[in-house]
This record gives C-alpha cells, structure tokens and sequence, in this order.
C-alpha cells in the first residue's frame, strides 16, 4: 500500500478517477497543495468533474499556489461541459469582474441561469443582483423572483434581498419571515451585515431582528 510519505507516487498510483480525487483532497487538506494538483489531475483526465472544478478553485483562490485566474477559468470551463453547477458559478463570477476572461454580464448571466436550473441557490440570489443592477437582460423588476427563489432554495443572502425589497415595499411581514429563516444558520459576516442594515431601523419589528442578529454575531464572537 503506498503512504501518503510519497504523495506523488500515491498520486501516481490511482488510475482510479475516484480515488484519485479522494486521495488529492486528502493531500489539500493535509497541507499538500502541489501534490494534491498532481492528483486531481489524474482525476480530471478520467472526467472526474469534481477534481477540474477543484482545480479550478486552487488555481482561483491561490491554495498553497500563486492565483491564476486564466488557468482557473479553463478549469471551470472543463468542469461546465460535464454539468457542474458550482463551477458555472465560480466562472460566472470571473465573467463578472472580468478576472481571467474578458468581462461579460451576458456570459455571467448564462452561467448564473444554468447553474440555477440545476439547484444552486446561490446563482438565484446572484440573478437577482444582476437585474436590480441592470447588468444582463432583465430589469430590476425581475430581481424581487430571483430573491424569493433563492431564499426558498435556502440561500441565506437571498433572504436577505428578498427581505431588504420587501421592506422597500412595506411589505414588513413578508420580510421578517426571510429574516427569521436566515438568521439561526446565519455567518458572522452575514449576522454582521444585517444586524448593521436593520439596527437602527424606525419599525420596531424590523429593529428587533437587527438587534437579534447583533446578539447571534456577538455569540459567535465569544466562541472564535
């Protein structure tokens, strides 16, 4: 059996796409980035889908290598034409800032669109910041949808949209009940962001959850 002492024969030795996948996050998550490449490799020239959008992210975010965004694209770009959603994503969002690419809101929009059609939350509350922006083919008018999808989906910044729109629209109830769904599973970021959005608020209701959020955020802060 080979250790993981020589990782790149380990990586080497798994022409098995699965378990080589398996054996190239095991060596990311154990501080071995460029053995980890090796592996998820081998795993991407068997079609692992997973291991070009692993790559891909490597390449994007610079774990334990320097970032290369024109690399992570083409990564993401391997891991799309096989299906995957959090790689149409991630491209979508180097389309967005035109990292890696050259900048496009249509393109963004296309990949945020198919990504959705396969389940991903996220790319619904990303569709909607692109319409309330005007950036792709719809309007503003469509971003409250997008937000309201998103939140159903269980994305918790497509909570918080829906609900920031709502309010915009006297709609506080409605609003309150994306608000409470969000905040028990909320990040520190995000308890942050919406405790400083609705604090100070001149609906009690509206400021009541904002200084719920504050509490959850300060409860996080105790344990970190």
């Amino acid at each position: 059996m080979t250790s993981l002492k020589d990782p790149e024969t380990a990586a080497e030795s798994h022409s098995n796409p699965e378990a080589a996948l398996a054996l190239g996050q095991l060596l990311l998550d154990t501080g071995q980035p460029l053995a980890a490449i090796k592996s998820f490799k081998s795993a991407a020239a068997g079609g692992n889908s997973t291991a070009m959008h692993l790559l891909g992210r490597m390449h994007q975010l610079g774990w334990g290598i320097p970032a290369d965004p024109v690399l992570a694209a083409d990564y993401y770009n391997r891991a799309c034409s096989s299906g995957e959603p959090w790689s149409m994503f991630n491209l979508a969002e180097l389309y967005l800032s035109g990292s890696g690419v050259a900048q496009s809101d249509d393109e963004a929009y296309r990949l945020y669109a198919l990504a959705a059609k396969q389940g991903n939350a996220q790319s619904l509350n990303m569709l909607g910041m692109m319409a309330e922006d005007s950036r792709g083919p719809e309007g503003p008018e469509a971003a409250l949808d997008h937000y309201l999808a998103a939140a159903a989906a269980g994305d918790g910044w497509g909570c918080f949209n829906a609900a920031r729109l709502l309010i915009a629209q006297a709609r506080i109830d409605e609003a309150m009940e994306w608000i409470d769904r969000s905040l028990s599973e909320g990040s520190p970021v995000y308890l942050r962001i919406v405790a400083d959005a609705l604090i100070d608020h001149e609906d009690s209701r509206i400021k009541k959850r904002g200084v719920w959020a504050e509490t959850l955020f300060k409860r996080h802060a105790l344990h970190d």
